[in-house]
């Protein structure tokens, strides 16, 4: 599926009725579903998408071979689990509101390179990045001032953004009335400063500080599997597998521009991987291996040079129906202390846009203006600006 000359929310319409994998039926009944999107999805997240499904009488086969493979893909989570109003985001983004929205981005470079310019432009801004310092507790003294404990070292600062998982968060969160005071082993205050913790304000509720319920909030995993193969095996940059457990094939080597005679390297991603959190690696290998050879036989006649199974057992968390209620703000009930997450409220689910909003979002609070920083939405183009 892909853009043609026809305006939104008809510019996929071409190529979505030569889709192979969908009969006449499924696609009427798609259609159909996609129309109740036109103006985004839902307002609250009180149903979950599964008896929508079942409301607009969605075919099996549309439902394994369109709508699954996206909710998978975009919410890492089954129907039951994903409410209307998320599901109804990703489709409205993605098919409905522009052309461009639905563009898929792919880095081309490892995430141990992905980064390196923001750190550069950031440090060229005066910023001081400490990479591998984590943080061992987060203090408010008595002047108002935060103390954040990174091992031996206190940083001291007017205002805090705690930008970490939920979990990790209502740790620091948890332990604001309970910190104690770090001193070397002469009784002298960290750092060599007397008081560089300072007195801390103790008792503080979790309530206060805007802190997550973490019994709403449940995780769901993501399973990729790493392939090297002594030659090219693929033709295509990346594919989207039906009627299996992996849904996504990315061939990294073609993406990163490996020189011919390198070989390959397919990454194999499973969504929604509860099923393989319990698995053995050698049982999730020969399962992927023989689902790769079905669609790309090439891989028959390769030597497997090595393999990796990597499990993410907390990569994302469910939208689940009624969570939105208790996805904390990024301003909490202490000045100066703010959250950032995409499990904060964003009114985006689980995805990278959700985390960049949040960020936003937070920098906006710190300075007194909770939308300054924020970039907007696409535009609607075409029909969709009417509505």
């Amino acid at each position: 599926m892909r853009p043609g000359r026809l305006p939104a929310p008809l510019h996929q319409a071409m190529s979505f009725l030569r889709a192979p994998m969908l009969g006449l039926r499924d696609k009427a009944g798609i259609a159909a579903g996609l129309m109740r999107f036109l103006r985004g999805g839902p307002p609250d997240d009180a149903e979950s998408f599964a008896p929508w499904l079942k409301r607009t009488r969605q075919t099996e086969r549309a439902v394994r071979h369109f709508w699954e493979p996206v909710v998978a893909g975009a919410l890492n989570d089954g129907f039951e689990r994903c409410s209307a109003k998320y599901a109804g985001k990703v489709f409205y983004e993605s098919f409905l509101r522009s052309a461009e929205g639905g563009r898929l981005g792919i880095p081309v470079k490892p995430l141990s390179e992905f980064f390196a310019p923001v750190v550069e432009m950031a440090r060229g801004l005066g910023v001081e990045v400490r990479m591998g310092a984590g943080v061992d507790g987060i203090a408010q003294g008595v002047d108002g001032r935060w103390r954040v404990r990174c091992g031996d070292a206190v940083v001291e600062a007017g205002a805090v953004v705690l930008a970490g998982d939920w979990r990790g968060t209502q740790r620091l969160l948890a332990g604001l009335g309970s910190v104690s005071h770090p001193t070397h082993r002469d009784g002298t205050a960290m750092n060599g400063a007397p008081g560089e913790w300072g007195p801390v304000e103790t008792h503080i509720s979790e309530a206060r500080c805007g802190a997550p319920d973490l019994e709403r909030f449940v995780a769901a995993p993501i399973t990729t599997i790493h392939l090297w193969y002594d030659r090219e095996v693929v033709d295509v940059d990346h594919a989207v597998l039906l009627d299996t457990r992996i849904q996504w094939m990315f061939a990294k080597s073609r993406i990163r521009g490996w020189e011919a005679g390198r070989g390959s390297y397919l990454e194999l991603v499973i969504s929604a991987s509860f099923a393989e959190i319990g698995m053995g690696r050698e049982e999730i290998l020969a399962s992927a291996l023989g689902e790769v050879e079905m669609f790309f036989p090439l891989v028959r006649e390769a030597r497997l040079v090595k393999s990796a199974v990597l499990k993410e057992a907390r990569a994302t968390f469910s939208v689940a129906p009624g969570l939105d209620q208790f996805r904390p703000v990024q301003k909490t009930g202490l000045p100066g202390l703010f959250l950032a997450g995409d499990w904060t409220a964003t009114q985006w689910p689980s995805t990278m846009e959700g985390a960049a909003r949040s960020g936003r979002l937070a920098a906006g609070e710190v300075v007194g203006e909770r939308e300054k920083f924020i970039a907007r939405e696409l535009p609607a183009t075409g029909l969709m600006r009417l509505l």
